[in-house]
């Protein structure tokens, strides 16, 4: 499965939830979708690098480029500026693998 990670550092978690994810899920060929919102550091009181983080995986690499030329990513793109500023924002792109425990 390949996983695309987008990292934010001051987003607008609210608009995310309530706006953005539902463009979200029309991307094509979207398996998963999932988002982390961090939290103070309970140990040393850090705060976090990025505030969210949210991940979308598709089943392989021609899904993820199909998904990237269909007109509901722009759209979702489009939408980022409205919750989170996109020079800031950390992509990556990865393979995920379950490791048994």
């Amino acid at each position: 499965m390949i996983k695309a990670i987008y990292m934010h550092k001051n987003p607008n978690i609210d608009y995310f939830r309530k706006v953005h994810i539902n463009m979200t899920r029309r991307i094509p060929g979207l398996r998963k979708f999932t988002m982390a919102v961090a939290m103070t550091n309970p140990i040393d009181g850090s705060e976090p690098a990025y505030r969210l983080i949210n991940e979308v995986y598709f089943d392989d690499v021609d899904a993820l480029k199909r998904a990237f030329d269909s007109d509901e990513i722009k759209v979702a793109l489009d939408d980022v500026p409205n919750f989170s500023d996109p020079n800031t924002v950390m992509a990556i792109v990865s393979v995920e693998e379950d490791v048994p425990l």
